[in-house]
């Protein structure tokens, strides 16, 4: 198949290729790491920003986290290997009061799954995929070192 005949299929193409291109980046990353890691101490290991809250990472890998906004807080637990594979399950209350049409405190857990690697400056990059209502999604992620 041709480059040409690829763009004609229509703009899903492009995010897709990029996506698998990503993914193969990170791998070849994560790889790396693993290969100078062995049973050390988590290449990983830090404090990390996200949207609208903290994840720590500790020595072993565990990922620990919460945030919050104005219409919902959420709780992350999970781990990422030395090679850089991410499993996550975040807990979402949302504040039904302030959202209209939601029940009052639901909550909704999402498992994760993914890859990780660290940049230059030690922040962490990836993409992490999960399943919801819509079907899966994939979605590339950037967590600055806050440490």
């Amino acid at each position: 198949m041709s480059f040409r005949s690829m763009m004609s299929r229509g703009k899903s193409v492009c995010p897709m290729f990029l996506l698998t291109a990503f993914a193969v980046g990170l791998w070849a990353g994560a790889s790396g790491q693993a290969r100078a890691g062995g049973s050390d101490p988590s290449p990983f290991a830090g404090c990390f920003l996200t949207g609208n809250g903290v994840v720590t990472i500790s020595d072993s890998g565990r990922i620990t986290g919460s945030s919050s906004s104005f219409y919902s807080s959420s709780q992350t637990s999970g781990s990422i290997s030395n090679t850089g594979e991410i499993k996550l399950t975040v807990v979402v209350t949302s504040l039904g009061d302030l959202d209209p049409g939601r029940p009052k405190r639901s909550k909704t857990t999402y498992a994760a799954t993914g890859l990780g690697a660290l940049d230059d400056e030690g922040n962490l990059y990836g993409v992490l995929v999960w399943e919801s209502v819509l079907g899966t999604v994939t979605a590339p992620f950037f967590w600055p070192r806050c440490d």
